[in-house]
């Protein structure tokens, strides 16, 4: 701040809730003389608002009759230099009190040199002051007004005073309206926006192009495509120009729709009409093919924009490292991302490093991630809290425990604070990589660090001990887990329940499948997990029973997976008569719209073998081709690409569970071999 400034700004000042019923003089006697040496001292070659207040102030003390336009010029000179918005205020209630009285035009001058100070409640109280003492404020009044406040992000404000425009005020205009979407776009409120635009329709009043992009953008920054477009093709209808802005917003409204289709078209409609897209309609476009995976449209994206002489900053690269990415093309994201740092507009940056890390992540390649990370140490790019997570789950995908340990003390010894996301990484990757010792310390070392683990935290730790066949570590994990402040979710019981399968603990399965329901979060996979339990014991009447069960529940819905898991309890058993409830079961599927697979059909085929029908096993064998093989339902169930594999596994499954079944029921000689010649037949299916 310059030496005279100080005096000045303090001369001017007035308490806040006094600054428009200050009376008295524009700068009090001593302040007005201290300011105006002070810019004398400076040589007067200051910015013009503080000039013009000096010389003001010098027609005042000389006696001179000090004009409306006078004034008026000095507060449009205030706007302009940017002024502190005390100076004006004060400003405004001299000229109340000595004269002379400012009229509407001015008092329009003054809310705009607050605005351009970027002020909102400055400009909203001077209208209010209008609205009580005059002069009558008009349309610029609360256009200048709402325009403040959109500046701000003040979108309830202005639709307040676009409010108070309708009860008996000046009706408001175009202009008007598209400060108030301005306002609402910024406050990240697109339905409110879109709601201005149908006003004005009401009102007979043609939208302007500034209007509508601004609730194009409104649409964008609320993820809302299809009102985005709405809004575009009804431009086109009134005959209005989408501009740049108009059409770059909603590319990347349809990119954060997942709508890349819609966002390149768009981008070819610019190109169409001969607007010469810009860098930032191309980085939208680049950032909507980022979000889809759509790495070769990318990087034509990228060749397209040199071709318009665009060139490509560190954003674009980014999105383009993004898709190629998401699409397990990490070497050309690594080639995209040696590009960055090669020239002005490339510097390397956080989101730059994390896209190139995240390709490593997709495609498990950890030890690549690793020396990403150590390279940014050697750069001036310091990586932050998601960049050691996502390295971490890159090594946690592959079971790489050491390496996430490793990241661990790192990222501590860097000063990087180990967050939930770090710890949950770290676990998961000793749950996958069979150390659950580690990840039981981990879970301990938590707790030391006072972050409080989620449901993600205990799931891992004990789907690690699960693996470890620790199932009473489990229980206790599960039961801290249900004394925190956190409610075990369904993904909790689940981990638990296999746990428990993996050790032979049925009964305990059965146990806390009935505590998940008493408390509302067992769901298919709860119980598919406790079927599976029964199936290792061979516990078929439980597990018909359980099925029974949980066909009251919407929520334990059985599935295709749970019927299974009955099927095979049957199978299991070795019981002579388990082949009866086996059929009934395949009967049950079918009547709920689930088609069994190849797994399900060879179980009860094997159970009519142990039962000694083999007739049935023959019968089920036909029964499977007619309803995989043959019906349209099938087909449509299955994806042409899964058609042909589908079909092969259950020419293996079934001929070798009817050739078993043949045999262990006791067939006639003359039987077995029909059943092995119909490999054949289910050789060409």
């Amino acid at each position: 701040m310059l030496p005279w400034q100080p005096a000045l700004l303090s001369a001017g000042s007035q308490p806040s809730g006094q600054m428009l019923s200050a009376r008295g003089s524009l700068l009090k006697a001593g302040a007005r003389h201290a300011a105006v040496s002070a810019c004398r001292q400076q040589g007067i070659r200051q910015a013009s608002w503080e000039l013009e207040l000096v010389a003001l102030e010098g027609l005042q003390k000389a006696g001179n009759t000090v004009s409306v336009a006078r004034c008026t010029a000095v507060l449009t000179a205030c706007g302009r230099g940017h002024a502190p918005d005390t100076a004006v205020v004060a400003l405004l209630a001299d000229m109340r009190d000595r004269g002379p009285e400012p009229d509407t035009f001015a008092c329009n001058c003054a809310i705009k040199a607050c605005s351009s100070a970027g002020f909102w409640d400055r400009p909203v109280q001077l209208l209010e002051e209008m609205l009580r003492l005059g002069p009558e404020p008009d349309v610029a009044t609360f256009g200048g007004t709402i325009s403040a406040c959109a500046r701000a992000s003040r979108w309830e404000q202005a639709l307040g005073l676009l409010n108070c425009m309708s009860e008996a005020r000046p009706e408001p205009n175009v202009i008007v309206y598209g400060a108030a979407i301005s306002a609402c776009e910024k406050g990240l409120q697109w339905q409110h926006a879109l709601d201005l635009l149908q006003q004005m329709q009401q009102r007979k009043l043609e939208a302007s192009v500034v209007a509508c992009s601004a609730a194009i953008s409104a649409c964008e920054k609320g993820c809302q495509w299809v009102p985005a477009l709405a809004v575009l093709e009804e431009m086109q209808e009134q005959h209005l120009k989408a501009d740049l802005i108009a059409l770059s917003a909603a590319i990347s409204a349809c990119g954060q729709g997942g709508q890349w289709q819609r966002a390149m078209a768009l981008l070819a409609d610019m190109q169409r009409e001969q607007l010469n897209p810009n860098l930032i309609a191309f980085n939208a476009a680049a950032d909507a093919l980022g979000r889809s995976g759509n790495w070769q449209v990318s990087l034509q994206l990228l060749e397209n924009m040199r071709r318009a002489q665009v060139s490509p900053r560190t954003a674009t690269l980014s999105s383009a490292i993004r898709a190629c990415g998401r699409a397990g093309c990490w070497q050309q994201a690594l080639e995209l991302f040696s590009q960055l740092g090669s020239g002005v507009g490339l510097e390397l940056d956080l989101i730059a490093c994390g896209a190139a890390l995240s390709a490593c992540e997709e495609a498990g390649r950890w030890d690549i991630a690793l020396e990403l990370l150590k390279d940014m140490g050697l750069s001036t790019v310091r990586p932050d809290e998601m960049t050691f997570a996502g390295v971490m789950s890159a090594c946690s995908k592959v079971g790489q425990w050491q390496a996430a340990l490793g990241l661990v003390s790192q990222a501590e010894q860097s000063g990087q604070l180990v967050d939930k996301v770090m710890c949950n990484s770290a676990i998961s990757s000793c749950e996958k990589g069979m150390s659950w010792e580690w990840a039981l310390l981990l879970l301990v070392s938590a707790s030391a660090r006072s972050l409080k683990p989620d449901s993600v935290t205990f799931c891992a730790a004990v789907s690690a001990c699960e693996k470890g066949f620790q199932w009473q570590k489990s229980l206790v994990i599960f039961e801290r887990f249900r004394s925190s402040s956190f409610r075990p979710d369904p993904i909790a019981y689940n981990a638990l329940i296999t746990a428990l399968d993996r050790c032979d603990e049925w009964s305990l399965a059965l146990s806390w499948l009935g505590n998940a329901r008493v408390h509302g979060v067992a769901d298919a996979a709860t119980l598919h997990a406790a079927l599976n339990a029964l199936a290792s014991a061979g516990l078929w009447e439980h597990a018909v029973q359980l099925l029974d069960i949980s066909t009251v529940s919407v929520r334990c819905w059985p599935d295709v997976e749970s019927y299974g898991a009955a099927l095979l309890a049957c199978y299991r058993s070795a019981s002579t008569s388990a082949w009866r409830p086996c059929l009934k079961l395949l009967a049950s599927m079918h009547s709920r719209r689930l088609l069994p697979g190849p797994s399900e059909y060879a179980c009860a085929a094997r159970a009519c073998g142990l039962g000694g029908r083999w007739l049935e096993a023959a019968e089920l064998y036909e029964a499977a081709r007619r309803s995989l093989g043959s019906t349209e339902s099938s087909r449509m169930l299955l994806s042409d690409e899964r058609q042909d594999s589908f079909e092969s596994a259950f020419a293996m499954s079934m001929l070798g569970a009817f050739t078993w079944a043949s045999e262990a029921g006791g067939a006639p000689s003359g039987v077995v071999p029909r059943a092995k010649t119909l490999q054949g037949v289910g050789a060409q299916l």
